[in-house]
């Protein structure tokens, strides 16, 4: 008997989860997307720049860094 409770409202669950899902269908994604803002034009010269003057400050980072331990060698 407790038995077929338990299949009648496992039935009656998967019916609604059936027709909960009919009822509200997903949308496709081309529809959910937010509308794209205008890309700013791409700028090749100012990331090259940009890229040499990133490359400029790694090498004088890297100087200091021998500089650094130079004096920690003669300090000790």
């Amino acid at each position: 008997m407790k038995k077929n409770i338990k299949l009648k409202l496992a039935g009656i669950g998967l019916v609604g989860l059936l027709a909960f899902g009919c009822a509200c269908p997903i949308k496709a994604p081309e529809a959910t997307k937010a509308p794209e803002i205008a890309k700013a034009p791409e700028c090749p010269e100012c990331v090259i720049e940009v890229k040499n003057e990133l490359a400029g400050l790694k090498a004088e980072v890297e100087a200091l860094k021998t500089q650094i331990n130079k004096l920690k060698v003669d300090v000790a």
